[in-house]
């Protein structure tokens, strides 16, 4: 749906840099997810995060995590960021089982067999992609020294949760920049592909057109929106959005923010899991969910989550 911004200008473009708001610090809401995860997983599940939120499940949640903010590497924030931002949920689901499985550094010790870490990647990212009868076919052929079990080791079981913060899609700047790859060169200040405001004032009527943009939205500088997205009435697929003309605005009745993207961001995992978790990809069994903090998801084995 294309609405005009009502009694505003019609300006098509984004507001200049997507500004990031400054990040707060763990609460009481964020203490109650992290508690969950230690509930209600089994011990040594390894948690899959962006490095912001490492030490702090660590401790609270008392699980092992992918990485944290003292150790992340490069690599490790391709390894991290490319699931958040894959629109492909099937392969994002083993991508993160395969690293949570395998830790920190594992295309550095795959790459002698590829030749450089981006050919690494590049052979991970298509046979996690790949159906069934190519993933086998790519197995076969694997170059290098031959594995006792290549199925069991880029296809583990071994139990994973992904846990969300919302404030990540503020910081999206960074991890779709390190999804570009193991050696991507991201800048200091990567300006931002989502705008997380708060809903209050937003007004959508969809009889007669009418977009009043939310309170928080206009102080960005926001003036008008081509795309308005309600993720309680369709989610966010990328076959859905697909076409649709950036910015887009989504918002829910259950969530008392709204983002405004690009098909970036609107189409990653992370905001998919994040604004509709009623439509979450069968392989991400939620555990917990807090629609004003985030929330978080078993990672379920291929064998499992089929339905």
């Amino acid at each position: 749906m294309a609405l005009a911004a009502a009694g505003l200008l019609l300006l098509p473009a984004l507001a200049a840099g997507l500004a990031t708001p400054d990040s707060q610090p763990f609460g009481r809401a964020d203490d109650r997810l992290a508690l969950a995860v230690r509930a209600l997983t089994p011990p040594g599940t390894v948690i899959v995060s962006w490095w912001d939120d490492g030490y702090f499940l660590r401790y609270r949640a008392d699980r092992p995590v992918f990485f944290d903010g003292g150790s992340q590497t490069t690599e490790d924030c391709f390894a991290a960021a490319w699931g958040l931002a894959a629109d492909n949920a099937e392969a994002a689901a083993d991508w993160m089982l395969f690293f949570a499985a395998n830790g920190p550094g594992e295309i550095g010790r795959l790459a002698p067999r590829f030749g450089s870490r981006q050919a690494t990647a590049d052979w991970l990212i298509r046979l996690f992609s790949s159906p069934p009868e190519a993933r086998a076919t790519l197995l076969a052929t694997l170059p290098g020294p031959a594995l006792d079990d290549p199925a069991g080791y880029f296809f583990p079981s071994a139990p994973a949760c992904l846990f969300l913060r919302l404030e990540l899609l503020a910081k999206s700047g960074f991890w779709l920049a390190f999804a570009a790859g193991p050696e991507a060169r991201v800048p200091s200040n990567p300006p931002n592909h989502a705008d997380v405001v708060a809903r209050q004032g937003l007004v959508v009527d969809a009889a007669t057109g009418r977009l009043q943009l939310p309170e928080a939205a206009l102080a960005k500088g926001y003036r008008f929106v081509p795309t308005v997205w309600n993720v309680d009435a369709l989610p966010p697929l990328p076959a859905h959005l697909a076409g649709r003309a950036d910015p887009i605005l989504l918002y829910g009745q259950h969530l008392p923010i709204a983002v405004i993207a690009d098909q970036s961001a609107a189409r990653s995992l992370a905001l998919r899991l994040l604004l509709a978790p009623d439509s979450a990809p069968h392989r991400f069994k939620k555990i917990i969910y807090d629609p004003a903090v985030g929330g978080a998801w078993m990672i379920r084995p291929g064998q499992e989550g089929e339905e």
